[in-house]
């Protein structure tokens, strides 16, 4: 037995790794939002979570019936579909009141058709005008707004806690404020007023 990928014809996991990027995929050019995902100024577990989010790897309810039929699918937000990605970020009411109320403070344009305009709708933010600094914390606005929902949905799973649409909306004040001082550097990011403002 030969192994083709290398010259030597001896197995590697470097020649297994150069030959699945350049012969499969390379991810960087077939998806470039997720070289995009390691370049944004957010905590590194933030990033693993929205890389696997991408790829839709995140442990829903309908994911883990592949070897846990028994449990329940239902999404533990609204109890009303099936908890899958798609479902838990995107459809979800609990969800999407949640988006509306990020929009409002951010301007960040709040209905999403999939996980992709998640991603879009970020980048649509971007104005020539803006500094880098505003730029940079803009791009965090989604991956807050995605872990304020996961983090939600874990505490009713694991905790029992209640749905308050106010302590999610802490969470995610929260995690803007903690990113933008310590992580992008800004003085300050604040929500006078029910709109979000970047002091640099």
């Amino acid at each position: 037995m030969r192994w083709k990928p290398a010259a030597s014809g001896v197995f590697t996991v470097k020649s297994a790794y150069k030959w699945w990027r350049s012969e499969r995929m390379d991810t960087r050019v077939a998806f470039p939002k997720f070289s995009q995902i390691w370049k944004l100024k957010i905590s590194l577990k933030i990033k693993v979570f929205m890389w696997l989010l991408s790829f839709e790897r995140l442990l829903t309810r309908t994911y883990r019936a592949r070897w846990a039929p028994n449990d329940s699918i239902l999404c533990p937000l609204c109890s009303a579909a099936p908890e899958n990605v798609h479902h838990l970020f995107c459809a979800c009411p609990v969800a999407m009141e949640f988006w509306g109320a990020v929009g409002i403070q951010t301007g960040l344009q709040h209905t999403f058709a999939s996980i992709d305009d998640v991603w879009a709708a970020g980048k649509a933010m971007k104005r020539a005008a803006m500094n880098s600094l505003e730029a940079t914390i803009l791009q965090a606005i989604n991956p807050a707004g995605a872990w304020t929902i996961w983090r939600t949905r874990n505490e009713v799973i694991f905790q029992g806690s209640r749905i308050y649409q106010e302590n999610m909306q802490d969470m995610f004040k929260g995690c803007m404020r903690d990113w933008g001082v310590h992580v992008a550097k800004a003085e300050a990011v604040s929500f006078k007023d029910g709109v979000m403002r970047i002091t640099g």
